[in-house]
């Protein structure tokens, strides 16, 4: 309803504009319509037509939020404007000024005009009724407006334009004009009835309005008879007047008829108004009883929850329900309880600190609040609460209450604690076990270390014995059979081919043993350094196994012969074991190895183009080869990487810090 009175508002004050509009428009064409809708009649002063246009442009500007003062200001200007015409017209009126404000527009017209019986001046109740509506928007406009002094206006100057109304369709001069010979125009009584109107439906639910569009039965009744209050009187007397003028009827009897007919009409009404304040009240009572057992029900339903503490504050924090769950909790019964505050089951350094009112702060600002903390019985023992508050508002917002529900969680806290302290051990032991087992595997990777070295120089003094002692008397074995075959000149053909048959093994069995030797330590290495040891093992490999191996070295800047012993001999192992595993699984052509320097690392990069594999297939399986390179990166304090798939070949990088 609210905003259906709103509009309607809004629209009047449209319909008032365009009266006023219309009425200088007739005077600027002289158009009798537009000038005086009832020919015959008084015209609309121009005036008037100016003040009802400046009205509904004031009304508009001043509905502007206040915090708008640009518009506010133009509102109230015309305002004043509309009261100061107003008044210059009424002392003109009293001889106290002799400017006719009301002729200053359309003078000539207006004289020409005076050939009417009836004056187009603007009429002193006009003028009032001018200052009292620009009055009562002025008090709407206020920072705190005043609803019901502007509505009281309003009514006034609804009765100034409904009283000239009447003694239209009575026709009887004397009521439309307080002074006889200056009346007020039938469209200058509608605009002043629209105007009021609308001024009373602009705030619908403040002042005198709002008696009538609530849902209580007063309001119901009112709307229903005050429109009757009005219609029913103005209709009978037109309908005694039609009487009497088409029968002759006696004033006597038409006034008979009048009482009569209004006496059971209104008796009509008032029995009606009877029956729906009966029918209101019944339904009135029967929500009341609902509510009534509905509260009995929830009661019940409170009460008999024991886990929980749940009840009411008012807005100060005092309590002002009780449940059982809360007597059981907290120790105090009902009785004790009601109408103490909250700070009762804070500790007193909580309570120093303001935070049982600092809760209900919260609550207010947020809607609800909720917290753990430490809470007292009425024994003195504490227990571990859990706690929400929630904030209750009306329909306004305004705070009305507050409803607390709290739950004992003592034994929950002791669990807590209880597994927080064993997380705490369980994390102690786990760091404990951790530090044992990292040191144990540093030890372990130290021994490997130091295994791996024995193992070298193992195998560096084997192939040193192997290539020096063996050698040496392998070519000591040759010398005899070559001074041997020198000697036998005179043999048979069949002694000298046993003779080069024997220098043929001779030397298969040198080369045999070169290659263990290589193999074994490449001396190579400790000779022209690792570029030169990768080489030649890539050249034997190719030999050996037919693969493609191309191998780059970029050592840039760096000295080759620099590199420790142990990172060249691990370097070197880790290409060996690689091309070992391509030959044995990778089903390769090609791969291409290079040796190079990046970010203050040594890298090793090699590529082929074999079929790949699964990583996560052969997670679990016995990758010794793979896992051998592995420890031998990490011992040299290195990274090893592999970048492989089905189909797609395999690439190892291992990278070794220089320093």
């Amino acid at each position: 309803m609210k905003k259906y009175l709103l509009t309607g508002a809004r629209i009047m004050v449209v319909i008032v504009a365009c009266t006023g509009f219309l009425g200088l428009l007739g005077w600027q064409l002289n158009a009798e319509l537009l000038k005086r809708p009832v020919a015959g009649l008084v015209a609309m002063n121009p005036l008037t037509a100016l003040c009802f246009v400046l009205v509904s442009l004031s009304f508009y500007l001043l509905q502007a939020k206040f915090k708008d003062r640009q518009k506010k200001i133009s509102g109230l200007f015309l305002a004043a404007t509309i009261i100061l015409a107003a008044l210059i017209r009424i002392a003109n009126a009293a001889g106290l000024t002799a400017w006719q404000i009301d002729h200053a527009l359309f003078a000539q017209a207006i004289k020409m005009d005076a050939a009417h019986s009836l004056s187009s001046s603007m009429a002193v109740n006009t003028a009032l009724a001018f200052i009292l509506s620009a009055s009562a928007l002025l008090l709407l406009s206020l920072e705190k407006p005043k609803y019901k002094w502007a509505h009281f206006i309003a009514l006034a100057v609804f009765l100034f334009g409904f009283f000239s109304l009447l003694g239209y369709l009575y026709r009887a001069p004397e009521f439309y004009d307080l002074l006889r010979y200056l009346p007020m125009a039938v469209s200058t009584a509608v605009c002043f009835i629209l105007t009021a109107l609308a001024i009373l439906f602009l705030n619908p639910d403040k002042g005198l309005t709002n008696e009538f569009i609530g849902s209580l039965p007063g309001s119901l009744i009112g709307r229903i008879v005050m429109p009757l209050a009005v219609a029913i009187p103005v209709g009978l007397a037109l309908l005694f007047i039609y009487l009497h003028e088409q029968f002759r009827m006696s004033a006597q009897l038409n006034i008979t008829l009048f009482v009569f007919l209004t006496t059971v009409i209104f008796c009509a009404v008032i029995l009606y108004s009877v029956k729906l304040l009966n029918q209101k009240e019944m339904l009135r009572a029967q929500a009341e009883e609902a509510r009534k057992k509905s509260e009995q029900n929830f009661a019940l339903l409170i009460n008999s929850v024991q886990d929980y503490a749940i009840f009411m504050l008012d807005t100060a924090g005092n309590i002002i329900t009780w449940n059982d769950g809360a007597e059981a909790i907290k120790g105090y019964t009902a009785e004790e309880i009601k109408g103490k505050p909250i700070s009762i089951f804070y500790s007193a350094e909580d309570i120093k600190q303001g935070a049982p009112q600092r809760v209900l702060e919260m609550a207010a600002a947020n809607g609800r609040h909720g917290q753990e903390g430490w809470r007292i019985r009425k024994d003195g023992t504490r227990f571990w609460a859990d706690v929400v508050v929630t904030a209750l508002f009306d329909e306004d917002g305004k705070l009305q209450a507050f409803a607390k529900v709290t739950r004992d969680m003592t034994e929950r806290k002791k669990m807590d604690n209880m597994l927080r302290d064993f997380n705490a051990e369980l994390s102690r032991q786990v760091h404990s076990q951790t530090l044992e087992l990292e040191e144990t595997t540093a030890q372990l990777r130290q021994l490997s270390s130091h295994l791996q070295t024995a193992r070298e120089e193992e195998r560096r003094y084997i192939a040193r014995e192997i290539h020096d002692e063996l050698g040496q008397m392998l070519t000591g074995l040759r010398m005899d059979i070559v001074w041997l075959r020198k000697k036998m000149t005179g043999a048979d053909g069949t002694v000298t081919e046993r003779f080069e048959k024997s220098l043929e093994l001779l030397g298969q069995t040198r080369q045999t043993v070169r290659q263990l030797s290589s193999s074994l330590h490449p001396s190579l290495m400790e000779d022209l350094g690792l570029t030169a040891a990768i080489s030649a093992l890539s050249s034997e490999f190719e030999e050996r196994w037919g693969l493609k191996v191309a191998f780059k070295a970029q050592w840039e800047g760096v000295d080759e012969m620099g590199l420790s012993r142990e990172t060249s001999i691990g370097i070197y192992r880790v290409f060996q074991e690689s091309l070992t595993n391509v030959a044995k699984h990778a089903q390769a052509t090609e791969v291409k190895t290079m040796l190079y320097v990046e970010n203050n690392n040594l890298v090793l990069s090699i590529n082929d183009n074999g079929k790949g594999f699964d990583t996560k297939a052969v997670a679990g399986g016995k990758t010794l080869g793979l896992l051998s390179i592995r420890e031998r990166a990490l011992m040299m304090r290195g990274k090893f990487e592999l970048e492989t798939a089905q189909h797609q070949g395999t690439t190892v990088r291992l990278i070794v810090p220089l320093h």
